[in-house]
């Protein structure tokens, strides 16, 4: 659907996976990427794996992201505004790291971007997705 997918893996090899992990996958039409979050998972009669994957942006682009409040550095993703469907430009970032209401610097090719995460938007074992506003 519009939303996400329902995929198949045949049982002829072995896969890792685990609910709530972010996932890539190219659409075959428009050969984007586009980025999804891994909502379900089984293994049906036939030892097929069928999983489900929500679609949360038709794209990312890859970052590092510098806290005002650590030395540290880590990678994230940055996802676009997407005004047909009300939803604020947002980023992820691994989970337990950052927090409500701190700033963070965004570096992509050099180019640096300061921001307040100002929301929540989503928490799995491995992520954290936040709304943030420039500064």
């Amino acid at each position: 659907s519009a939303g996400g997918y329902a995929l198949r893996k045949f049982n002829s090899s072995q896969v890792s996976l685990y609910v709530g992990d972010i996932v890539a996958i190219k659409n075959n039409k428009t050969l984007m990427w586009e980025l999804g979050v891994l909502r379900w998972a089984s293994v049906n009669d036939l030892n097929q794996l069928d999983a489900g994957i929500e679609l949360i942006s038709p794209s990312a682009t890859s970052i590092t992201v510098k806290s005002e409040k650590t030395v540290a550095e880590g990678e994230g993703l940055m996802l676009p505004e997407l005004g047909a469907l009300k939803q604020p430009a947002s980023v992820i970032v691994p989970s337990g790291v950052y927090s409500q209401g701190e700033v963070l610097e965004l570096v992509h090719h050099e180019s640096l971007t300061k921001v307040l995460i100002t929301r929540l938007v989503e928490r799995t074992a491995t992520f954290e997705r936040f709304q943030y506003s420039l500064i």
